[in-house]
């Protein structure tokens, strides 16, 4: 564990051994799409990096609102010549935000982490505060990088040694059990984290 959080263990640590990862810290931004326009989303990553990114992952487990499916967001970023990596971290069949714990887990984290060395990478979670977002847990993970998380207000850094809330931990202690009468049979409310509204931003 790392911080507290499940890190990139032996996956990362045999990249860096051959070579595949530089040993030298990478940066990568984080950002939510919540209520955001797509032009409000586009432009804060315009705004933060000072030009769109090369990569944009998004590691959402699943998405509120058809405005920001994954089918929509790569032809967004098509359209704009960001590659677009679609990698849902904690998805249900994977065990919730357990699979970070996962070799799964731990080799999307790896990925994420070699990109960043050498690209402008963005991680796209569901919450635009990312206090309020699972992307948190992702972000305390990839301790060899400097993770600058994007808001409304500029970019912040992600605290060193950071305390996942209880909240998280307890999904990332406890998998979420199927339940057919919630979001297509898994029960996302009773395992996130606080409420969040357009009045948040």
């Amino acid at each position: 564990d790392l911080c507290g959080c499940p890190g990139l263990s032996l996956t990362l640590a045999k990249r860096l051994q051959s070579g595949t990862v530089p040993a030298q810290r990478g940066k990568l931004w984080t950002v939510g799409c919540g209520l955001l326009s797509e032009s409000e989303l586009f432009q804060r990553l315009q705004r933060s990096l000072g030009q769109l990114p090369e990569e944009l992952w998004d590691i959402r487990s699943f998405s509120r609102s058809e405005h920001w499916s994954s089918a929509r967001l790569q032809q967004l970023c098509g359209s704009r010549r960001i590659h677009y990596c679609r990698a849902p971290l904690g998805r249900k069949e994977a065990g919730g935000m357990r699979h970070l714990q996962s070799e799964e887990g731990r080799d999307t984290l790896a990925r994420i982490c070699e990109s960043a060395s050498s690209r402008s990478v963005v991680l796209l979670g569901e919450a635009e505060d990312w206090r309020q977002c699972e992307r948190q847990a992702v972000a305390a993970a990839l301790v060899p990088l400097l993770v600058l998380h994007i808001g409304k207000d500029g970019e912040e850094k992600h605290p060193d040694c950071y305390q996942l809330p209880a909240w998280l931990r307890d999904q990332m202690a406890t998998r979420a059990e199927p339940d057919p009468e919630v979001n297509g049979g898994y029960n996302h409310t009773a395992v996130r984290g606080p409420r969040w509204s357009r009045s948040d931003r």
